[in-house]
């Protein structure tokens, strides 16, 4: 029987600057080459337990440890952060908290070069590191000028490339694409089984560790609600729905059409499903409201070099009609957030020739602040544009300086419709990454823009507030840009797609041509819904994306 490697007994953990715990009775213990899941709702208590792993509580961050943490036999209070770090490597669910280095393989070789390695193991480790989180060819580049989702990959090759015997991810996955998460999780899984590394991940992305995990541990206010073999767990799919976390598509779809035995990986559900004896009968795909035809935004022939040299789009054309849902796919580095910022003016185009058209307004010669009513933007990360003192004051600081009669009546309704009233007073920045995202969002649909950018709007959000935020963002009927990797967003709430691959539009059309096109989508690092994939698997052709969709092949539309 294999040693146990972390034993938690804490009896809370309380923040100075909280006034209830945010860890309570937590029994912990986890073994060596465990492959342990942590899940839970925004607010319940996973970023807090791994960071009490490698002692930044109670050594850095401010709150209070009642009880103890082992760590490979080590008691975290005695021991300093750096020590603990020869055994556990943690990664952060904001990689901006962990990124110090002035390019990508210095940051790499940060870690092994601190451990005292000799220069020859270091190379091959940043080497490693560099192929397996694929970012070779932004070795020599500043991190500060990667997107989102390559500056993730690089926290997590960072602590890869210590080779800890213990590894803590907090949402490792949430800014990567798809298939760019699969080839993590296959490096951490070929860790965890070759090299008998224990890995411990927080995530809302069950559907991403359902082949590799063994344990789940489910966290609701702080304590641990139910933990055990990861199968049993996932399968309880009414104990996950209520908490607001999705299990894997197709744990959902055999939960509904009650199947005796819960699949939670694709292998099984080709076993446990029967053939669909239904056709699919499907209507109109997307968002409720019905275009208009005319277009809302045109983008023509757009070029953008960064002054590094990158060139990150080259040529782009896009048309986005009014009241649409148009979603805008691709693999990190492919161009998303550098179109998305010529949209809102918050970038100009390398070329003369360009045309960027919103509501009949050109982007390329008005000034960003004129934009406002018309375009406006949420960042996929929401440090870089949350800034006021209170939640109250950020929702409102649009509204009022637009002129808006009642800027902290529209606030409060936002934040009454999210139940989120009790932190009107609160501090933004000190919110976690979740309740932050959502506050930057609600803080651009404040001033009722004709049309919306939202990059990656539901990342890291429990299933029932994305869904909240999108039902606000349909019955606003605004037309919206809507950047994504979650695939089945897509298929639920958009009703054309436009694909990018290296700064450039590779495809485009309605959502359900673009998703049944599975050779395009992995050539972007993307793959259709779960569910799509299982139908194909069970000798069907039809162009079914979500569970609803893939119910009714079983059971009719009536049952």
């Amino acid at each position: 029987m294999a040693a146990e490697v972390v034993r938690a007994r804490i009896d809370s953990v309380t923040y100075s600057s909280a006034d209830h715990p945010s860890l309570s009775d937590i029994d912990l213990s986890v073994k060596g080459g465990d492959f342990l899941v942590v899940t839970g709702p925004p607010g319940a208590g996973k970023s807090t337990l791994l960071m009490t792993l490698n002692g930044i509580i109670p050594h850095y961050a401010r709150a209070r440890l009642e009880g103890s943490v082992s760590v490979g036999g080590t008691d975290t209070k005695s021991a300093e952060i750096y020590e603990l770090a020869k055994t556990v490597g943690l990664v952060l669910e904001d990689p901006d908290q962990q990124l110090l280095a002035p390019t990508v393989e210095e940051e790499i070789a940060f870690g092994p070069i601190n451990l005292g390695l000799e220069k020859e193991e270091i190379r091959g480790r940043v080497r490693w590191a560099l192929d397996v989180c694929r970012l070779d060819r932004y070795a020599q580049v500043d991190p500060s000028e990667l997107s989102g989702g390559m500056r993730q990959a690089l926290a997590v090759a960072a602590i890869l490339a210590m080779k800890p015997a213990i590894i803590a991810l907090d949402e490792p996955t949430a800014l990567l694409d798809p298939l760019g998460s699969s080839q993590l999780m296959s490096t951490v899984s070929k860790l965890n089984k070759d090299l008998g590394m224990t890995v411990i991940m927080a995530t809302q992305n069950l559907e991403s560790v359902a082949e590799l995990a063994n344990r789940l541990a489910v966290m609701d206010n702080g304590v641990i609600a139910s933990i055990g073999d990861f199968g049993s767990i996932v399968s309880n799919t009414d104990l996950l729905e209520r908490l607001g976390i999705s299990p894997p598509q197709i744990t959902r779809l055999a939960s509904a059409i009650g199947l005796p035995k819960i699949p939670y990986t694709l292998t099984e559900a080709v076993k446990s499903f029967p053939r669909p004896s239904h056709a699919s009968e499907l209507g109109h795909r997307g968002a409720s409201q019905t275009p208009s035809g005319e277009p809302a935004v045109v983008v023509k022939n757009l070029h953008h070099v960064y002054e590094n040299g990158i060139e990150a789009l080259k040529g782009v054309d896009l048309t986005i009609s009014k009241g649409e849902v148009h979603a805008l796919i691709g693999q990190n580095g492919s161009g998303k957030t550098t179109l998305a910022k010529h949209l809102v003016g918050l970038l100009k185009p390398s070329n003369q020739e360009a045309v960027v058209n919103v509501m009949g307004i050109d982007v390329t010669s008005a000034k960003t602040a004129s934009l406002i009513r018309t375009v406006n933007y949420s960042f996929q990360n929401p440090d870089h544009q949350i800034f006021s003192p209170t939640v109250l004051d950020e929702l409102s600081f649009g509204p009022r300086n637009v002129g808006f009669p009642d800027p902290d009546g529209t606030a409060r309704s936002l934040l009454t419709r999210f139940g989120m009233e009790r932190l009107a007073d609160s501090n933004p920045r000190t919110q976690d990454r979740y309740t932050k995202r959502l506050i930057g969002v609600l803080s651009v649909l404040a001033l009722d823009p004709k049309v919306l950018v939202l990059d990656e709007p539901t990342n890291g959000l429990d299933a029932k507030s994305a869904a909240s935020l999108m039902k606000l963002i349909l019955e606003a009927g605004v037309t919206t840009l809507l950047i994504t990797h979650d695939m089945e967003l897509v298929a639920r709430y958009s009703q054309s797609v436009t694909v990018l691959r290296d700064g450039r539009v590779i495809k485009s059309g309605t959502s359900g041509e673009v998703l049944a096109d599975a050779e395009t989508l992995k050539s972007t690092w993307l793959e259709p819904p779960q569910v799509f994939r299982l139908m194909k698997l069970l000798g069907s052709d039809e162009p079914v994306f979500t569970v609803e969709e893939a119910r009714r092949m079983f059971q009719g539309r009536d049952a």
